[in-house]
């Protein structure tokens, strides 16, 4: 039962998972079954720390069985779907509320719980995700970190809103400017790869790009040295806007980042390809200033 639901290879993943959307850092494949539901639970009735772990050890139950009666593979990522699914249409029919979401208000956006979404027209620039002017392309990056894992995630837009590419995937990199600059790479290659000379990079507010991307060797590692240059020379080459943005706008990379969690490099992906709740936040940022560039 340990292995079933706790100790399995595609039973970690899923816990690992949820750990990183609720900013958790406790789970390990030894842990006992009751300290690891002591992690979770809150002392708020029908709280979703407490709906969570449940719905894990559900859906994991009836992969398990689909494998062994059905001959059909178990794959982490369903079973993390199927869970994301069920929270939202919990939340559709009112057995979730707001109240059950109280001190992780931030995971609303990760269900694609559209209800709560603000009205884009109250936010101001660079809290909501902008277009970019015709013509151009605009990446937006952000990674996070699980443990000693460095995962990164970005997408392209054009100047509709509508994905060009993304892509997730562990960095290979332990600390967060290696991991950003290695996502920051991979991004501005697939720019070069599609003949994109106009774009505007973004990441979050908390970096300052044109530091990162000044710093000399003396003051950084042997990998952040040389990918430094290697971004500068793509750089040098075509006509790039570096944007910051609040974390509240750049949302969908911090999903992606997530998701990369799951791959051992980076993976690109059209948007067919992507989970049904990624879909729903590129089909959100494209709704919210029709008209107005940034």
């Amino acid at each position: 039962m340990h292995h079933v639901f706790i100790s399995g290879p595609i039973v970690v993943k899923v816990w690992y998972f949820f750990e990183a959307v609720f900013n958790f850092n406790f789970f390990r494949p030894g842990i006992e079954v009751s300290n690891l539901l002591e992690g979770w639970f809150v002392n708020i009735k029908g709280h979703v720390r407490n709906v969570i772990p449940s719905l894990i050890c559900w859906f994991l139950w009836l992969e398990r069985n689909d494998a062994l009666f059905n001959g059909i593979t178990m794959n982490y990522q369903r079973i993390i779907q199927k869970i994301m699914d069920k929270v939202k249409a919990l939340f559709s029919i009112n057995l979730l509320a707001l109240k059950h979401f109280k001190n992780v208000t931030f995971t609303l956006e990760f269900f694609s719980i559209q209800e709560v979404v603000p009205n884009p027209l109250s936010l101001s620039n660079g809290i909501i995700w902008c277009k970019p002017s015709n013509n151009s392309i605009k990446i937006n990056i952000d990674y996070i970190q699980v443990r000693n894992i460095t995962s990164a995630g970005g997408l392209l837009r054009d100047h509709n809103g509508a994905m060009v590419l993304a892509f997730a995937g562990i960095t290979g990199h332990f600390d967060r400017v290696g991991g950003l600059l290695s996502a920051i790479h991979h991004g501005l290659n697939m720019c070069v790869n599609f003949n994109v000379m106009s774009i505007v990079l973004e990441v979050n507010s908390c970096f300052n790009l044109i530091f990162l991307l000044s710093r000399d060797d003396d003051n950084c590692s042997y990998f952040s040295f040389y990918t430094i240059r290697s971004i500068n020379g793509i750089l040098s080459s075509i006509n790039c806007t570096l944007s910051m943005i609040r974390e509240e706008g750049n949302a969908l990379a911090r999903h992606l980042a997530l998701l990369g969690v799951g791959f051992d490099s980076f993976i690109e992906f059209s948007f067919n390809q992507l989970p049904n709740s990624i879909k729903g936040l590129v089909n959100l940022d494209r709704m919210g200033f029709p008209d107005v560039y940034c």
